[in-house]
């Protein structure tokens, strides 16, 4: 887990997780850039920002998750989307779109994170 720089969990308006460099998982905060425990920008699997919005978890038909590419678009259960770099649309539980980052899993339609 990433920390902020005061040792507490940064995370989001609905508790969404981004993965970061090491696979660890992050919490960011709605549309920000996530920052580790000194300051610094905590970078996805490809290098890119990591940045959320409403982040709600996005699991696929069969609640398996989501893997998405670069920049594929998803919307949680409100229609808000988790934004990510470019890209493709991916389908979820309630055939809702929304925005990953390179690599990252996806989950759920009903709950999130990115």
């Amino acid at each position: 887990m990433v920390r902020g720089a005061e040792g507490e969990m940064v995370q989001g308006d609905e508790g969404e997780k981004v993965r970061g460099e090491e696979g660890e998982k992050v919490r960011g905060e709605e549309g920000e850039n996530v920052r580790g425990a000194e300051g610094e920008m905590v970078r996805g699997e490809e290098g890119e920002k990591v940045r959320v919005e409403e982040g709600e978890k996005v699991r696929g038909e069969d609640g398996e998750k989501v893997r998405v590419e670069e920049g594929e678009k998803v919307q949680g259960a409100e229609g808000e989307k988790v934004r990510g770099e470019a890209g493709e649309n991916v389908r979820v539980e309630d055939g809702e779109k929304g925005r990953g980052q390179i690599g990252e899993k996806v989950r759920g339609a009903e709950r999130g994170n990115v």
